[in-house]
């Protein structure tokens, strides 16, 4: 068995390029929800962490969106994720062996309670007495408030339907049971401290080894605050073969003497072919095995590679090509005076107050400064660099704006991988063509013999 912790913050539009504030701040974490983007498809996190988006909603006049969910899976984490088709703006889900996730953000002014409901109820709730030990968990910004059920400091008319919903479902209310009274939404406006409980996880069967805690020492420039529960998963992670794309020193058959080796290892390697292919057509025996051959030219090319240029492991992806350690420095003070400041009484809460301020400030100075440096070097790389270069760049950009459909099964990519080939092979395998086949044409009439021309 193995454990997975889900972690869940509205990050209230926070810029894309900084993400890393999250990632740092939240790095056992298995899988992290992000509520409340702004991010316009198809926009992307310069992480290396796994990312799947129920992108924003475009806003008029505007260069961001609203609404937004994102979900950022751990490279570590050992599960396949298979994410569920969604047409709701409202909803992003997945699944994970028996466990099925739905993490959504419902706005607090533009639904009431009633519509709010309708879409939540909307949410297949699987159990363990009705398919294979299912469990479902639903999570998220819910903007509701229940003074009895979370022990929130009021109760609204959503947080009221919400609650008697929970009951008639006889669903397990985490923020109940483990955090009872601890807010998730801390803001300060006229020297007065504004708390709530709206970030809810619920689930429908009970949680093995389950704990809950909510980060509220963490700035990361949002009122709400990480939630984060960790369990222990009941399937154990399936055993993963590795199939690493193979790559070769390609670069080092512009060197004559590496390309004439490889030209003389591939000639002698492929003798073994043209004599298998020459003895069939000279003598009008069985015709080879297409397949066969082209496994036996496939080998040969790989074999000449590895002796004359050799292989290459895979670099790790540029992701964090905005990020350096000037950002990360200012990013740690600025979380280190916000937990200086919570923790300070009397006057000593007024100066962490202030060097906090001074220090987001700082912070997001250096991002502006980042950007603008950044979008210059890219300019400047653009109008030096060689015609091919600027084409390539240019081309892979719009490459990168197209989101491209990708097929998954919820066991996981290997089976994934392994259906669609079955489809292909099924496909092209000619079974569908008609036993009796035409005759080709005749040969056209030209004035002199083809092998003339």
């Amino acid at each position: 068995m193995s454990n997975i912790t889900i972690s869940l913050i509205n990050i209230n539009g926070l810029v894309k390029q900084t993400i890393n504030t999250i990632t740092n701040s939240l790095p056992t974490s298995s899988l992290i929800f992000l509520t409340e983007t702004w991010l316009l498809s198809p926009s992307r996190y310069p992480t290396n962490w796994f990312q799947h988006h129920n992108y924003a909603l475009p806003v008029e006049n505007s260069h961001r969106g609203k609404m937004g969910i994102t979900l950022l899976t751990n490279p570590s984490f050992p599960y396949p994720i298979h994410v569920l088709p969604t047409i709701s703006p409202y909803i992003l889900s997945c699944k994970i062996e028996n466990l099925t996730i739905h993490c959504l953000y419902l706005p607090p002014s533009n639904l009431t309670a009633i519509e709010a409901l309708e879409i939540i109820q909307s949410i297949p709730l699987l159990t363990s007495s009705n398919n294979n030990h299912e469990n479902t968990i639903l999570c998220g910004d819910f903007n509701a408030r229940h003074k009895e059920l979370l022990g929130d400091q009021r109760t609204t008319p959503r947080g009221t339907a919400f609650a008697n919903w929970i009951e008639e479902q006889g669903l397990y209310c985490w923020n109940s049971q483990l955090t009872y009274g601890m807010p998730t939404f801390i803001k300060q406006r006229n020297n007065r401290i504004e708390t709530s409980i709206i970030d809810w996880i619920l689930s429908t069967e009970p949680l093995a080894n389950v704990t809950m805690t909510i980060e509220s020492e963490i700035d990361l420039k949002s009122n709400h605050k990480p939630v984060c529960i960790s369990f222990t998963m009941d399937r154990p992670p399936p055993s993963r073969e590795n199939h690493p794309r193979q790559l070769w020193n390609l670069s080092k058959l512009y060197d004559d003497e590496h390309q004439q080796k490889y030209k003389n290892l591939f000639i002698e390697k492929i003798e073994t072919v043209h004599d298998q292919i020459k003895s069939a057509t000279n003598t009008n025996s069985i015709e080879p095995d297409i397949n066969y051959l082209a496994n036996q030219l496939t080998d040969c090319i790989h074999t000449s590679l590895d002796e004359s240029v050799g292989r290459r492991t895979p670099r790790p992806p540029q992701v964090k090509w905005f990020w350096n350690e000037e950002l990360e420095t200012a990013f740690q003070d600025r979380e280190q005076c916000y937990r200086r400041k919570i923790k300070a009484t009397g006057i000593q809460q007024g100066v962490w107050n202030i060097k906090h301020k001074e220090a987001s400030k700082q912070f997001d100075s250096l991002v502006q400064k980042r950007k603008r440096q950044a979008w210059n070097n890219f300019i400047n790389k653009l109008s030096n660099d060689e015609l091919s270069n600027t084409t390539a760049t240019i081309k892979r950009i719009r490459q990168n704006r197209v989101v491209n459909p990708t097929f998954s099964d919820m066991a996981g990519p290997e089976v994934a991988a392994n259906k669609m080939s079955q489809q292909l092979a099924r496909t092209f395998s000619g079974n569908a063509l008609p036993r009796v086949r035409a005759n080709p044409p005749p040969p056209p009439i030209v004035p002199h013999p083809i092998e003339q021309c």
